[in-house]
């Protein structure tokens, strides 16, 4: 069981905070990563992202902040050595501050020379959903081994971009974050890179889901479809309440697609999920304009920087995005938080989706030729 000491750095395998600790034997990267996602409702215009990662093996801490509205994405990125301040989860002007775990995260982001600024409190409005571990293996070796738990809340503050300011408040500004931490396979999708990673036959959905009473976190991996590879998450009721999180045991999903986009986009569509008490929720999903592409905080790697890279004492850059530009949206590929209006026939909710696929999978074939990360 997670404990709000997970919401501080300083794991050293997948297991919780207070578990024993195991040597790493050093296969993949070891990574412990603070992520935040956030949209305004309910016109879905505005989306924003937070991220830092500590790599102890590495010595290195690393982070970005990016925010996109109307079209637009504005990225810092940063890394400093860990030096003696290994488990200080700041770097550069990027600073995250944990007030008390499972509730209340502020996000904190100076002037800098990216344009991108901002203060934030995150308030954890319902219970943490736990993803549980992953592990990856294959010929008895150990690939990946990851722990994850995710919380739905609401955030308040203001974010500063491209010369304006946008304040923001818990009544229209909803979003999500994550704490994940154990061994990493890297991603590397960037054009040219020594070692890219392939990826067979897959789909995955990453969905961060609520209403203003419930919330629904789930992590569907599937070699084909109905054939499920992993699926961890839980459904859960606002913080405080009586009612335990129930985890998901199956989600059966019927999407649409943008075919003309240059990049796997989901319109809309169907979900029907299933949890471990017997009840069911089925979800209508209808995409709002905002989307957050996350290789803006460094996923899969840009310029031939990649997560957890030895970057000197201080590194820090920034970059602009214009997703009307063929060229940027090449670079952009498809991984990115989805901002979505969801529905279950009585009530409205709001949430992000991270979703793809590969060829062969054997369905939406109309987009698979697609970047699928």
């Amino acid at each position: 069981m997670i404990t709000p000491r997970d919401d501080h750095f300083g794991h050293q395998t997948a297991l919780p905070l207070h578990e024993p600790a195991a040597d790493d034997s050093g296969i993949t990267l070891f990574t412990e990563r603070f992520w935040y996602t956030g949209h305004g409702v309910p016109d879905g215009r505005l989306a924003f992202n937070v991220g830092m990662g500590r790599y102890p093996g590495r010595g290195v801490i690393d982070g970005y902040a990016g925010v996109s509205l109307d079209g637009r994405q504005f990225d810092y990125q940063v890394s400093r050595h860990a030096g003696d301040r290994p488990l200080d989860p700041e770097a550069g002007a990027l600073r995250i501050e944990v007030q008390a775990g499972f509730d209340r995260h502020r996000l904190v982001v100076t002037p800098n020379a990216s344009g991108v600024a901002m203060d934030l409190l995150f308030h954890g409005r319902m219970e943490p959903n736990e993803e549980g571990r992953e592990l990856i293996q294959k010929d008895g070796t150990l690939y990946s081994d990851v722990n994850r738990f995710v919380q739905l809340g609401r955030y308040e503050g203001w974010i500063e971009f491209d010369g304006r300011r946008v304040d923001v408040d818990t009544r229209g500004c909803w979003g999500a974050r994550d704490r994940s931490w154990g061994r990493r396979l890297e991603l590397r999708t960037e054009s040219g890179d020594h070692a890219p990673s392939r990826f067979p036959p897959m789909f995955y959905a990453f969905a961060c889901l609520q209403f203003e009473d419930e919330a629904v976190h789930f992590f569907l991996k599937e070699k084909a479809p109905g054939k499920v590879r992993f699926l961890g998450g839980s459904r859960s009721g606002r913080r405080g309440g009586d009612a335990a999180p129930v985890p998901i045991t199956s989600v059966q999903h019927a999407l649409d697609w943008d075919a003309r986009a240059p990049s796997q986009v989901v319109t809309g569509g169907r979900m029907s999920l299933g949890f471990a008490d017997g009840s069911s929720m089925d979800l209508t999903l209808r995409a709002l304009p905002g989307r957050y592409f996350l290789k803006g905080g460094l996923y899969g790697g840009l310029d031939g920087w990649n997560h957890g890279d030895d970057k000197g004492p201080l590194h820090e850059g920034s970059t602009r995005w214009n997703f009307a530009d063929a060229a940027d949206r090449a670079v952009l590929r498809s991984i990115a938080d989805q901002v979505l209006e969801i529905g279950d026939g009585t009530r409205v909710g709001y949430g992000a989706l991270q979703c793809g696929l590969s060829q062969g999978y054997g369905q939406y074939t109309e987009v698979e030729h697609l970047p699928t990360m």
